[in-house]
C-alpha cells in the first residue's frame, strides 16, 4: 500500500462533497482518468463562479437596505438600517472567506487537476512508444551495417494526443456497478519499466543464439553468432486509486502502483494530491447563499443588535450589549416580529414597493426600489437621500440670509426706537412708600406720600400705549 505522508495531508470540513466528483465509472487507461480530473477541475472553478455570483447578489441586498433606510424615517428607517447592518456583516464574512476559498480553488483546479490529467495524457503515449526492431542477423557474416545498430524508438508519437483525438469520441466508459460506499476515488496510471520474466521476457530484447533466435524465444549464452533486436514498449502502465472520505477530513490515500520506480514520481503526485485535498475542502466550506440573508437570524444578528443599541442611546457603550438585551428583543419584536420570524414579510417585501424619484436616478426616471438592479443606481439612490436633509437644512438657511439681506436693503439703515418707547408711564410712579419710589423717573411727595412722575417727563398711560403703537405700525 502507497499512503501519502501525514504531514501532506490536508484537514477539511465534515461537509459532504460527493456532488464534487462525477458518478462512478470503470476506467481503463490513462485518457478515462483524464476525463474523471477534467470533471473535477470543472466542478472547482463552476464553485468559485458561483460563489462570486452569490456575493454579488448579497452585495445587491444590503445596497438595496440602505436605499431603503435612506429614503425612509422613524421606526421604517431604523428597520431598514440595523438589518443593513446585520446582513452587511454576513456578506463581508463571505467575502472574506471566499477570497481564500477561491485561492484554494484555482490552485486545486489548475495546479493540481488540470496538470495530473496532462500528466495522464502524456502518459498514454509515452506507454506507446516501441523499439525498432533490428531482424535476426548471423554476426560474423552479415552483422549490422558497419558492425552497428542504434536503438531508437520506431515514433514518438502522432499529430494529435491520443487522449486528445481531432475530432471528439463518445465517452464509453461504463459505470462502475460496485463503487466504494465511503470514499470518493480517483483513478490515476503510472509507467514503470516492464519485468525480465513472463510476457516481458521476449519484449524490446537483445539477443544472441547459435542459430536463428526465433524471435528471441530461444537465445543462449555460448556460441553467439546470430543476434536479434525485438520490438514493443520498454514501459508499461500500472494503475494505483487515490481515495479520499466522501465526508469528512479531506485527505487522499493512494492503493496500488508500487513504492518506487514510477513516473511520475511518488512526491509529485503526492503533493499534488494535496494540493487537491485543500480545493475538494474550500469547496465544501464556500456554502453561502444570498437569499439566507433574508431568514429571521439575519434579525437577530449581532451586528443588527448593535445597531438597535446606538438607536436606543447613541452614547452607549457596544460592551453594554448583553445589559440591554430585553430592551433590544423589545425592539426586534417590534421591528420583525418575534426573533426576527416576520422580517421577509416586513422588510423584504416591502421595501421593492419604495418609490425612487427620478432625482435619485441616474437616468432620470421615476421608478421603484426593486428596479434598481446594480451597485451604481442604488448608492446613487442612497446618497441622494442621505443628502437630501442637509440641502434642505443649507437651503432654510440661505432664504434667512436673503430675507434679512433684503430688509437692511429697504431702511437702509437698522430701525429706530419710537419716542414713546422711553417715556415714563403714570403706572410706573404708583409706590406709596418712597423706598419703592424709582427717583430715577419718579418724585417722591412727603407730605401727600405720594410718588409722582417728574415734572417735564411725558406721561404715556398705559391704557392709551397700546392703540398708539398700533397707530405707528400703520404710518
Amino acid at each position: 500500500m502507497w499512503t501519502i505522508r501525514a504531514s501532506l495531508l490536508v484537514v477539511a470540513t465534515t461537509a459532504t462533497v460527493a456532488q464534487l466528483f462525477e458518478p462512478p465509472k470503470k476506467i481503463s487507461n490513462p485518457c478515462d482518468s483524464t476525463k474523471q480530473l477534467l470533471y473535477l477541475k470543472n466542478q472547482l472553478l463552476a464553485k468559485a463562479t458561483t460563489n462570486g455570483a452569490q456575493i454579488q447578489t448579497a452585495l445587491l441586498k444590503v445596497a438595496q437596505l440602505q436605499a431603503a433606510a435612506a429614503a425612509a424615517t422613524g421606526d421604517e428607517a431604523l428597520m431598514y438600517a440595523a438589518l443593513a447592518a446585520g446582513t452587511g456583516a454576513k456578506v463581508s464574512q463571505a467575502i472574506e472567506q471566499s477570497t481564500d476559498g477561491v485561492r484554494r480553488l484555482a490552485s486545486a483546479a489548475a495546479a493540481s487537476a488540470q496538470e495530473l490529467a496532462g500528466v495522464q495524457t502524456l502518459l498514454t503515449d509515452v506507454a506507446a512508444l516501441s523499439i525498432k526492431p533490428m531482424a535476426a542477423k548471423q554476426l560474423p557474416v552479415s552483422g549490422p551495417a558497419n558492425g552497428k545498430h542504434y536503438i531508437r524508438f520506431a515514433s514518438t508519437g502522432a499529430t494529435y494526443a491520443t487522449c486528445e483525438p481531432q475530432e471528439s469520441t463518445p465517452d464509453n466508459r461504463q459505470p462502475d456497478q460496485n463503487p466504494d460506499p465511503a470514499n470518493n476515488v480517483l483513478d490515476i496510471f503510472f509507467l514503470k519499466g516492464r519485468g525480465e520474466a513472463g510476457p516481458d521476457a521476449t519484449t524490446a530484447l537483445l539477443c544472441f543464439h547459435n542459430t536463428n533466435t526465433a524471435a528471441c524465444t530461444a537465445a543462449s549464452a555460448n556460441q553467439n553468432t546470430y543476434g536479434k533486436l525485438t520490438t514493443g514498449n520498454p514501459l508499461d502502465l500500472t494503475k494505483a486509486q487515490a481515495k479520499t472520505p466522501i465526508s469528512g477530513t479531506q485527505k487522499f490515500t493512494i492503493t496500488g502502483g508500487g513504492t518506487s520506480n514510477l513516473l511520475p514520481p511518488q512526491k509529485y503526485v503526492e503533493a499534488h494530491l494535496a494540493t487537491l485535498a485543500e480545493g475538494i475542502s474550500a469547496y465544501a466550506e464556500m456554502s453561502f447563499m444570498a437569499d439566507n440573508l433574508e431568514t429571521p437570524e439575519m434579525a437577530v444578528a449581532t451586528e443588527a443588535r448593535l445597531a438597535l443599541l446606538k438607536a436606543l442611546d447613541p452614547t452607549e457603550d457596544v460592551s453594554k450589549l448583553s445589559d440591554k438585551a430585553t430592551e433590544i428583543d423589545g425592539q426586534i419584536t417590534k421591528l420583525y416580529g418575534k426573533n426576527g420570524c416576520e422580517v421577509k414579510t416586513r422588510v423584504w417585501e416591502k421595501f421593492k414597493a419604495i418609490q425612487i424619484p427620478k432625482e435619485a436616478t441616474l437616468d432620470n426616471k421615476p421608478t421603484t426600489l426593486n428596479k434598481l438592479d446594480d451597485l451604481n443606481k442604488l448608492w446613487f439612490a442612497a446618497s441622494f437621500h442621505k443628502a437630501k436633509p442637509i440641502q434642505e437644512t443649507v437651503a432654510r438657511a440661505h432664504q434667512k440670509e436673503t430675507e434679512k439681506t433684503k430688509t437692511a436693503d429697504s431702511t437702509g439703515k437698522p430701525e429706530e426706537k419710537k419716542d414713546g418707547d422711553n417715556k415714563t408711564t403714570a403706572a410706573e410712579c404708583k409706590a406709596t412708600e418712597e423706598g419703592k419710589c424709582d427717583k430715577t423717573k419718579c418724585d417722591w411727595n412727603a407730605e401727600k406720600k405720594q410718588c409722582k412722575v417728574k415734572e417735564g417727563t411725558a406721561v404715556i398711560s398705559a391704557v392709551i400705549k397700546a392703540p398708539l403703537l398700533l397707530a405707528l405700525l400703520f404710518l
